[in-house]
């Protein structure tokens, strides 16, 4: 390693190194195909957006700044992206694991899900929030926690996973009585209250409640006849089995984090409202890397990722 690349913070190395391969190939892919970059800021089919920040880019900004408006939403997604890479990291190196923290987010980066993060969404926004209320959850900054957990859930309203992970680290890492209590209370007080005031007035965003919908249909002979039904629960039944093989090498709080992830995973139609808890339970990565400590099938998943991703973008 270069001394100079050497003096840099193991976390901003690793995450912006990793940055640089998995966005670069995603953006690649896009230029390759002949993709237009801006029309990744709208949401589309079942992997659709919720309203509030693409409409942001693309009416407001665009109309205040012209082209440059959409490429500047872009290029502002692309740092949130990092800031989110750079607190699952901190999360995961916390409890004093650099190679585990490392694996994890080389994987998280270069994952096909990270595709669906499309830059002016509100996925990113409330993501990144959500990831670093984990963070300061964790940190003894419980009070700061809850603030940000109640802010990505009125953002991203799928981050509601994470309350209890926030409220199991806050508990664990606070000093103070009270701080936890906090990052308890306050984000699920202002959930209810903004779904009572939808029930009352009538004039809640309809994505509150489109943010938790369920699959309907379990009969085995009608999931056959959607291989993407299967996948989702193939893959939600691994994630599970990871968990339950690595469950006592990391701290029992990261359970609360990755287990709500992977139900909704399991119970949810396809979609992003069902990838998108995946993307922000960070120990679900941390889980996944310790699987793959051995090179041998380290090297292997990520290049599977790596070309997924780079499919998944075409």
């Amino acid at each position: 390693m270069h001394p100079i690349v050497a003096r840099i913070h193991p976390a901003l190395r690793t995450t912006f190194l990793a940055f640089l391969v998995g966005r670069g190939a995603f953006w690649l892919s896009r230029w390759i195909q002949g993709r237009d970059l801006a029309t990744l800021t709208y949401g589309v089919g079942p992997w659709a957006n919720s309203e509030a920040l693409v409409e942001l880019a693309n009416d407001v900004v665009p109309v205040v700044h012209g082209h440059f408006g959409t490429y500047s939403m872009i290029g502002l997604g692309e740092f949130m992206i990092w800031l989110t890479a750079l607190a699952i990291y901190k999360v995961i190196r916390r409890e004093g694991l650099p190679q585990t923290a490392d694996r994890a987010v080389w994987f998280w980066m270069c994952s096909p899900l990270i595709s669906l993060l499309v830059p002016g969404s509100n996925w990113i926004l409330g993501g990144m929030l959500a990831v670093w209320a984990l963070e300061l959850a964790g940190s003894n900054r419980a009070g700061w926690a809850g603030v940000l957990m109640s802010i990505a859930a009125m953002i991203a309203p799928q981050t509601v996973v994470l309350f209890p992970g926030v409220a199991a680290l806050s508990f664990r890492s606070s000093k103070s009585e009270i701080t936890p209590w906090i990052a308890t209370l306050l984000p699920t007080l202002t959930v209810a209250c903004s779904v009572l005031y939808g029930v009352l007035f009538g004039d809640a965003p309809r994505y509150i409640f489109d943010a938790f919908l369920v699959r309907e249909d379990w009969v085995p002979a009608h999931l056959a006849q959607s291989p993407w039904d299967i996948a989702q629960i193939s893959f939600g039944l691994v994630l599970l089995a990871f968990w339950a093989i690595n469950f006592k090498r990391l701290p029992r709080s990261f359970a609360l984090v990755a287990l709500p992830a992977i139900v909704v995973l399991l119970i949810a139609p396809v979609g992003m409202q069902s990838m998108f808890p995946l993307m922000i339970a960070a120990p679900i990565w941390a889980y996944l890397a310790l699987f793959a400590q051995d090179p041998e099938v380290e090297r292997p998943l990520l290049g599977v990722g790596l070309l997924m991703l780079i499919l998944a973008a075409a």
